[in-house]
């Protein structure tokens, strides 16, 4: 996923940006560190000893393209660098190209290198640069080193464009040059929304998965909305207070988190546009965070649909769980449904023979009718009926993780966690 995905190219604009980095600072020493876009994660740019690195642009995602499209992918992603490359020219004169294979090959050997060599090739940056230098920012007294490249990390995967700027000189290292001592690169500092918070944060996710159903996007916008509105009941500090609905923020597969309003309209056309999947996101007071995503509206026969929703919360906050995943089995219809954390995952992989794609339960477990009616009477769960026909199972507190393994095998073999016959031809059991 590329930060600067979706947005058109324009010379001026990249060369302003680099003007941009050019007056700004520069780490003289110290860690490298990242800055992230909020709610995506994407990355934007990284400073590290002696260097800047950011990214000025990235194409489409080329997963499934070949042949003449993916050419001329490639063809406009080197056409954006010699438009900006005349740009730079115009204002610095000639550039020097400087191969960059022998550093980021070393780095990736952990020989040692300059610090910008090692974040380059943690970027999967490993084009080479058109570098001029040295030059100054207008009214600096500084000289730097400015340089850009088109880099892509593997065929499927956009094609980006990164400008650096260091305060020492880029130059090309050769095959079996003895490099005089360098400065090895400290350990990275975490980016910012993966430091440790100022609060404690615990997770939880509620799951719901189901076979094939064709539902249009208008169909399944009729199930978001009541569903983000159940959220916003529930976790009223996980969103903006007094909005209504609330303004969540849409993940895509490039580019900056965007706006959606939780109404049928917008929810409706966003999932035409991603053929009924769909990530949403929303921040509220400190340690609260709601995450969804889905994949729905379809009919395939071997991938089943689901939907995902993640609740950070501040430790000791109370989360209603049971009622979230009520919700979802109501709003949903799904098959099976589940409240777990990474901790349930790893005990059902060590001593259930859990593999991925298997039915599983939590703490909490959802079953829908068919399923219900194999749950064996004497299992030890608190029951709650729901209005789909299906049963809300109550099976242990978070953390008991030998009372959630205990109830997934007795479900395993009692036959309600068997899987739907393959090639899938229904919805449910």
């Amino acid at each position: 996923m590329n930060a600067r995905g979706g947005e058109s190219f324009e010379a001026g604009r990249a060369r302003a940006e680099i003007e941009a980095l050019l007056a700004g600072p520069v780490p003289a020493s110290g860690p490298t560190a990242d800055e992230r876009q909020k709610y995506t994660g994407n990355w934007l740019s990284s400073r590290g000893a002696g260097f800047v690195i950011a990214e000025l642009w990235a194409g489409e995602n080329l997963d499934g393209v070949y042949g003449r499209e993916w050419d001329a992918a490639e063809e406009q992603a080197s056409g954006h660098l010699d438009a900006l490359a005349a740009e730079l020219d115009a204002r610095w004169g000639a550039h020097e190209e400087v191969g960059m294979a022998v550093a980021v090959f070393r780095a990736t050997a952990d020989e040692p290198v300059p610090p910008l060599c090692t974040e380059l090739r943690r970027l999967d940056a490993f084009g080479d640069l058109r570098v001029w230098g040295p030059v100054r920012a207008p009214g600096g007294d500084a000289d730097r080193w400015v340089g850009i490249s088109v880099n892509q990390i593997d065929g499927d995967t956009p094609h980006f464009l990164i400008a650096v700027v260091t305060d020492r000189p880029i130059r090309e290292l050769r095959e079996g040059e003895e490099l005089p001592a360098v400065e090895v690169a400290p350990a990275r500092e975490a980016p910012a929304e993966v430091r440790t918070p100022a609060v404690e944060v615990t997770s939880r996710v509620v799951r719901a998965f189901w076979g094939p159903r064709r539902e249009s996007p208008e169909e399944l916008a009729a199930r978001w909305v009541p569903t983000l509105r159940r959220i916003a009941e529930l976790v009223p500090a996980a969103g903006p207070q007094g909005e209504n609905p609330w303004t969540w923020y849409r993940i895509a597969l490039n580019g900056p988190a965007v706006p959606l309003v939780a109404d049928v309209d917008s929810l409706a056309r966003a999932l035409a546009q991603e053929d009924g999947g769909l990530s949403l996101v929303i921040e509220g007071d400190e340690g609260w965070k709601v995450s969804l995503s889905s994949n729905a509206g379809h009919e395939s026969e071997y991938l089943k649909q689901s939907l995902v929703c993640s609740v950070y919360a501040p430790g000791s906050a109370r989360v209603p769980e049971d009622e979230l995943l009520a919700s979802v089995a109501e709003l949903w219809d799904p098959d099976t449904g589940n409240v777990l954390d990474d901790d349930v995952f790893d005990i059902l992989s060590e001593r259930a023979d859990h593999q991925p794609g298997d039915e599983s339960t939590g703490w909490l477990m959802y079953l829908s009718a068919a399923r219900a009616a194999l749950v064996p009477d004497d299992l030890k769960a608190v029951r709650t009926p729901l209005s789909t026909g299906g049963v809300l199972l109550d099976i242990a507190p978070p953390g008991d993780l030998e009372a959630v393994l205990a109830t997934h095998l007795r479900l395993r073999d009692s036959g309600a966690l068997q899987p739907l016959p393959r090639p899938m031809d229904r919805g449910k059991l």
